[in-house]
């Protein structure tokens, strides 16, 4: 999609306007004051003590944010222009309040409580790039699961991503994998940025071996190369390149909202689209020829959205034969990563993470090769008959160049990889609580949607296990308590804290499709219905000016959707 969305919009709110579509007309109204107010999220992504703090008050030049705080303490700050320093604490219950800087600076803040900080300052830097937020994560990896939930809600709804590495754990791995496995799934291709940081006292080629390395590594995980950039807090210019990254993302905001806003654009235009050439085919109608043609409409729209319900009845009927065969993949993973488990344990070491991690691989690639394929399958079909249904109702040129292809193509396309492998790759499956959010949208836009898991279940297995060291001398002997333990214990809560919630996260991405799916039916329906409304009283001079008029409206945007 080539063309200013904007535009675009705004010429489908006033055609919606014209005919007296107003619950279109506000629907647009909503989706184009969203977009005339959209800012480039950069979150700054990096496991805890990575130096993103400090990173940030490198590139301001002074200390503003605390550094080495407690992970119970870390909640998101965000950071933009503003002609005055303007701190606002955003709760979790409760409206945003204001604060002075002596006392953000003086006071720790209570994750659990507090939303998000949201602060302007009157810098250099930040003036060049007004539209841009640039937000301080807490890290993860601190075993904080609040973290977990902060990610959950930003991540999906950011435009751009740097990530944080200490100079002395450049490696990529673990939770930061999965993360940036995640975002790809979402929007391939977003941009982003790596900074390595404390780089002051590392030789040139040592520096450069690092960074070679991490470059490889993050091409391999992204399918691209990533820009690099080295800093640290005794070298104040060493960020200046990192401030062009973000100037540049300022430079590009308007090609970044229209790859966020494309798939809901797309349906507005198909639907006034529709629209138009219904109206254009009906006008000059006798009204007998307008009740035959309302009953085929009506009759053709209950076909499909008979055809659709039984298409969607099969694939929630898919859904808890799909969650065993995932759970079949976890326990195929937990088996055979069972060997480091128990060296794990044998030494001393904490396990939890490592079976969390391991959890949530084998939930991610089972939902990729159970669910997605099936959904896409069901989706593809359902498209289809939408499309044949529309066309045999004979309402006029219909394959237009600006209209493109059906939005379902665009918009559907993506549900089934959305809400379940988001919550799967963000979310602890082990030691605490999911979190939960509604499915808001189509491709790139859709938020884990799982219910909450408040039970340490496996933390209280490992318990079990660890409690062993204090009756058992035997190093053969406890390794077979310990293999036992995870069998008939670990292994099996895991899956049965799974079963029931995987089993809800598939339900409700299944959900999620069938609604979008009746939402754009109900859209084809209400276009049609609305071009039928009678006209007495017109005379041909009346239906020769509407004529003219529709074509105008349908050349207006041919040429909006085909501006270079």
């Amino acid at each position: 999609m080539a063309y200013e969305i904007i535009d675009v919009l705004e010429e489908i709110m006033q055609i919606h306007k014209q005919y007296g579509n107003e619950v279109e007309a506000q629907r647009c109204r909503a989706l184009l004051t969203e977009m005339q107010g959209f800012r480039v999220r950069v979150p700054v992504i990096g496991k805890f003590s990575a130096g993103k703090s400090t990173l940030i008050n490198t590139m301001l030049g002074y200390s503003l944010l605390k550094e080495d705080i407690l992970p119970e303490t870390a909640v998101p700050t965000e950071l933009s222009y503003g002609e005055t320093v303007e701190i606002f604490l955003h709760p979790k219950n409760g409206q945003p309040h204001p604060i002075n800087i002596e006392q953000f600076r003086a006071q720790e803040w209570d994750a659990e409580q507090l939303e998000k900080i949201r602060m302007t300052l009157p810098h250099e830097q930040l003036a060049r790039m007004p539209q841009v937020d640039l937000v301080d994560m807490p890290g993860f990896g601190s075993g904080y699961e609040a973290h977990n939930r902060v990610l959950d809600e930003y991540l999906p709804n950011s435009s751009a991503y740097v990530l944080v590495f200490n100079m002395d754990d450049a490696v990529l791995k673990g939770d930061m994998a999965a993360i940036l496995k995640e975002l790809e799934m979402r929007q391939s291709g977003q941009p982003m940025c790596a900074v390595l940081t404390r780089a002051n006292d590392r030789a040139p080629e040592i520096i450069q071996e690092i960074r070679d390395h991490l470059e490889a590594s993050l091409e391999k995980q992204v399918g691209r190369k990533l820009p690099i950039y080295c800093t640290d807090r005794d070298l104040p210019n060493s960020a200046d390149a990192l401030w062009d990254f973000l100037y540049d993302l300022q430079q590009n905001r308007a090609a970044l909202m229209q790859a966020r806003y494309a798939a809901p654009v797309q349906c507005e235009l198909e639907s006034v689209y529709l629209y138009l050439n219904s109206r254009m085919h009906d006008l000059g109608m006798d009204e007998e020829t307008r009740r035959v043609q309302r009953e085929r409409i009506e009759q053709e729209m209950t076909r499909l959205e008979r055809d659709t319900e039984k298409q969607i009845g099969e694939l929630r009927a898919y859904v808890p034969s799909c969650r065993d065969l995932i759970l079949q993949d976890v326990m195929r993973k937990l088996q055979g990563k069972k060997a480091s488990y128990v060296q794990m344990i044998m030494s001393r070491r904490s396990v939890e993470d490592t079976i969390n991690k391991d959890a949530r691989a084998a939930v991610i690639q089972g939902v990729s090769k159970h669910f997605d394929p099936k959904m896409s399958a069901y989706l593809q079909r359902i498209e289809t008959n939408i499309k044949t249904t529309v066309a045999s109702l004979d309402i006029g040129a219909m394959e237009t160049r600006a209209a493109g292809d059906s939005a379902l193509t665009g918009t559907l396309a993506g549900v089934a990889a959305g809400s379940v492998v988001s919550w799967a790759s963000t979310s602890s499956l082990v030691t605490g609580a999911l979190a939960s959010s509604a499915l808001a949208g189509f491709v790139g836009t859709i938020s884990s949607s799982v219910i909450s898991i408040a039970i340490p279940v496996v933390g209280i297995a490992i318990g079990a296990i660890i409690g062993m060291f204090h009756y058992s001398n035997k190093k053969k002997e406890m390794q077979r308590e310990v293999e036992q333990n995870l069998e008939t214990q670990v292994f099996p809560q895991i899956l049965r804290q799974l079963e029931s919630t995987l089993g809800r996260a598939l339900s409700e991405a299944a959900e999620a499709a069938a609604q979008k799916v009746q939402d754009e039916i109900q859209s084809k329906r209400s276009a049609l219905e609305q071009s039928l409304e009678e006209r007495k009283g017109a005379d041909r001079v009346e239906i020769e000016a509407e004529r003219t008029q529709i074509q105008q409206h349908l050349n207006k945007l041919e040429e909006l959707c085909n501006a270079e």
